[in-house]
């Protein structure tokens, strides 16, 4: 029996034009989807004040692995989601599978 998959609640907001195409540029630059990009920049002043909050040196760092293990949550995700699509595809489609290091916690 395949994993069921949480969905995550949608919000919808309006940007101005100008906002967004920088996002989007943004986006872009860094390899994100314009989702990933706006969770991405709305959680980094929370992850950055619970660093310093904890006593931590090195803000940015944290807020980096931060970042890196929420991409991956949404690489998994959109990996099971590619294999939901292919579901009796040919046998030369195969998942990606994660290493114990690599899979988001």
């Amino acid at each position: 029996m395949g994993r069921k998959i949480q969905r995550l609640p949608q919000t919808n907001i309006r940007l101005p034009i100008p906002l967004r195409q920088k996002l989007e540029r943004e986006a872009a630059k860094n390899g994100r989807t314009l989702n990933a990009e706006i969770v991405y920049r709305l959680s980094q002043p929370f992850v950055e004040a619970d660093a310093r909050r904890a006593g931590r040196e090195g803000a940015m760092e944290v807020a980096t692995e931060a970042a890196s293990a929420a991409a991956a949550a949404v690489v998994e995700k959109v990996l099971w989601r590619i294999e939901g699509a292919y579901k009796g595809a040919p046998a030369s489609i195969e998942r990606v599978e994660f290493s114990k290091e690599e899979k988001p916690k």
